[in-house]
């Protein structure tokens, strides 16, 4: 019977001539068919065998198949399905392996049946005539062909299998490794994490907005708020005015960074939208900060410091005899501090308590060098250093005046007062101290049972106006309706305070009475860490994984894992340091946050100064005479170095 069919299938074949090319084709056809044959299929079937897995090593197969047995211990084989689940992927993973199975299968399907309907072709010729299917294919004057036939698809997958590792395979297992870190991805967004440790390699911050800040001025009125810039998700930052009058806030950040775009931001609705009094200390002589003030200011006072400038201001009108030994204590740093530094002090002292004592109702520059003229010789010999400093700020053109500036009004009446310094005139910076003194003193001096308007201080690069009272304010004009805004640049400012000042002791107190903190890029490490510690801290998930490798060397994250909770800074000491230019980390009002703050555009123009009549200042002679040998805090002091001091039996003091 199936010689018949063999028969029938032959004559039926003979009406198609390109079925006996099977046979008649010669060795080299066949070598290179079984080449091609054997290349495409070995090739294919790698490369979607390795995209059915991608994603699973080779060592978690291995380990499956080892641990795949029997109630009797006997292995199992490992289907398909158990190894695409092996690292429990994501719906979408495992359609898409699943998509690559049938791709895969349907790809066999079609080699296969190629391959079945070559075999029964010479299986029908074997049949029907033998002596001729042997001479065409096995033939030695064909130099047999079926043996080029096997040699050619034993040649193409070796080929195949080469071309595989050495082209396909890296890229394979590439990408194999992003699809097992996006299913560790997947993983780690689980609704039962709680976040993870940052990488400062994949920061990523908002991109900041343009906008202005006068347009949310009303609407922070009506909320009877401050303004003070966008959070990251572009929502406004407002701070209860009831919040704001009660707290200082510190602005910290490097040069350039934008401290003085959120102080005049604050300040502009200050004044402009509560009627609040605002005094600004700018050492620096800010290109815009003034400009901005003024045109949101129908009271604007610019007062201008520095050496050469026109005559402006009186600060010693007015004053108790207290309140001018405070201003002079405070202008030349002869606080106490507790150390030996303090002895050198006591004639300096002594001579700024009986010039003080000489004024019960405020004097000018001219009576003040005066008296300090008709002082005993040995106070002003003792006090030589102090009386040349004194004659020094007396110098300055812009206290030569009995009128000037009315601070008293601005403060009890509203206004904004821009005060213009320096960062390098000892004299002026000294004059910077004495005025913020006497602001505070005015302050305090308000009647507290009535209404008063609030007064915003803005201290800009606080350093340069740190003294003993600045720093004694900041605890107590809280209660006499006041705040402070002071900037700085880093947590080192503090080392470079008056000699009668502790850097630690400045730092903690500024610290501990700026409840509001606008911190920008910080790039020293400790000044981002202290950054990040003040926005609290929260639990975040700590993973442990065991790596494996695939066949291409690639790493590939495993399934099991050991999850840790641990604590970690809200805002990490890695954002901080890397904080987008206007982006700052807002703490004290709800949760620490990161926002932008934007300048306020106007037009500059030549603000003029006002001239007071000048007055004639009288000579000061000081003795000359060889100072005493000086100590800072830091100086050892031992007895071989230095004899006691003899006391003269004056109770004024040692001499």
């Amino acid at each position: 019977m199936f010689p018949d069919l063999s028969h029938n299938f032959f004559e039926f074949l003979k009406q198609y001539p390109f079925t006996f090319y099977v046979i008649q084709a010669n060795w080299i056809q066949l070598a290179v068919a079984g080449f091609f044959f054997g290349f495409m299929f070995c090739l294919g079937e790698k490369i979607l065998d390795a995209f059915s897995l991608l994603g699973v090593s080779n060592q978690l197969i291995k380990k499956a198949k080892d641990s795949n047995k029997d109630k009797d211990g006997k292995l199992l084989p490992l289907g398909w399905t158990q190894k695409a689940n092996l690292d429990h992927p994501p719906k979408s993973v495992y359609a898409s392996r699943f998509i690559y199975r049938l791709v895969a299968l349907l790809f066999r399907a079609v080699f296969a049946v190629v391959a079945v309907i070559y075999i029964a072709i010479i299986c029908c010729f074997f049949v029907v005539n033998v002596d001729t299917v042997q001479r065409l294919l096995l033939g030695a004057e064909n130099n047999y062909p079926l043996f080029c036939l096997v040699a050619g698809l034993v040649a193409g997958t070796c080929a195949a299998l080469a071309v595989y590792f050495l082209a396909f395979q890296d890229s394979i297992s590439k990408k194999s490794a992003e699809v097992n870190r996006g299913i560790v991805s997947k993983r780690s967004q689980h609704k039962g994490r709680t976040g993870e440790l940052s990488d400062a390699r994949s920061l990523q911050f908002a991109k900041a907005s343009e906008f202005s800040p006068v347009e949310y001025f009303d609407t922070a009125k009506e909320k009877n708020a401050i303004f003070l810039g966008l959070d990251e998700y572009q929502k406004p930052i407002y701070v209860p005015r009831s919040q704001w009058v009660k707290s200082n806030v510190q602005i910290m950040g490097s040069v350039g960074s934008g401290k003085g775009v959120l102080a005049c931001c604050a300040l502009a609705q200050c004044v402009s939208r509560f009627n609040d009094a605002a005094i600004v200390f700018d050492p620096k002589n800010d290109e815009y900060a003034p400009h901005v003030l003024k045109s949101q200011s129908s009271k604007f006072v610019l007062l201008d410091l520095r050496q050469g400038m026109p005559a402006q201001l009186n600060i010693f009108g007015g004053l108790t005899s207290y309140q001018l030994n405070e201003l002079l204590v405070s202008a030349f740093s002869l606080g106490r501090r507790g150390d030996n530094a303090d002895y050198y002090r006591d004639n300096d002292r002594k001579a700024v308590r009986m010039l003080s004592e000489q004024f019960q109702s405020g004097t000018d520059v001219a009576g003040l060098l005066e008296a300090a003229q008709n002082l005993p010789k040995e106070i002003k010999e003792g006090a030589s250093g102090f009386m040349n400093l004194l004659q020094e700020l007396c110098s300055l053109s812009v206290l030569q005046t009995r009128e000037g500036v009315d601070l008293s009004d601005i403060i009890l009446n509203g206004g904004c007062l821009y005060v213009v310094g320096s960062l390098r005139d000892e004299s002026v910076i000294m004059l910077q101290k004495m005025l913020f003194v006497r602001c505070i003193q005015i302050i305090e001096s308000r009647d507290r049972f009535s209404d008063t308007t609030h007064v915003n201080i803005m201290l800009d690069e606080f350093k340069y106006l740190v003294s003993k009272s600045s720093l004694d304010a900041l605890g107590t004009v809280r209660d006499k309706n006041c705040n402070v805004l002071l900037t700085h640049q880093s947590l080192g400012d503090f080392g470079q305070c008056g000699a009668d000042i502790k850097p630690e002791a400045a730092a903690t107190t500024v610290i501990d009475n700026t409840p509001i903190k606008w911190i920008y890029r910080m790039k020293d490490y400790k000044a981002a860490e202290w950054a990040s510690k003040q926005t609290g801290q929260i639990l975040v998930d700590s993973e442990r994984r065991n790596v494996s490798t695939d066949n291409g060397n690639v790493e590939l994250m495993s399934t099991e894992s050991t999850i840790v909770k641990e604590k970690r800074e809200l805002i990490d000491t890695n954002t901080v340091q890397h904080l987008p230019d206007g982006a700052a980390v807002m703490i004290g009002v709800g949760l620490a946050r990161i926002a932008y703050s934007k300048p306020i555009r106007v037009a500059r123009s030549a603000i003029a100064l006002k001239e007071y009549p000048k007055i004639t200042l009288p000579s000061l002679n000081i003795p000359v005479q060889p100072e005493p040998l000086r100590f800072d805090d830091k100086t050892e002091l031992n007895d071989a170095e230095i004899s006691a001091p003899k006391h003269t039996g004056n109770d004024d003091g040692w001499r």
